[in-house]
């Protein structure tokens, strides 16, 4: 069970490395089209929009610790994007 738990963590991780990375490529240079979705702050730099990403995942509360845990940090690391976690 333990080796289960190291790969969800893994997964979970590397898909929070991906989510950040994406994140991170969206730049601030480009001009903002359409209905503006992608404004930017007055210096041009980050997005002013907030992401929510919903994280579902197939652990019980009992088993999901090491996963919320692992949301629950990143959610405080930051404020621009938020990690719901969604369990059975």
């Amino acid at each position: 069970m333990k080796a289960f738990h190291k790969t969800g963590i893994a997964a979970f991780s590397l898909i929070l490395a991906s989510v950040a990375g994406l994140a991170g490529c969206s730049g601030g240079t480009a001009k903002p089209q359409g209905d503006g979705a992608g404004k930017t702050d007055a210096a041009g730099g980050k997005p002013k929009d907030k992401v929510e990403i919903t994280f579902w995942h197939v652990w019980t509360d009992k088993d999901a610790g090491p996963i919320t845990a692992r949301v629950d940090a990143f959610n405080k690391s930051q404020d621009r994007i938020t990690v719901k976690v969604l369990g059975n």
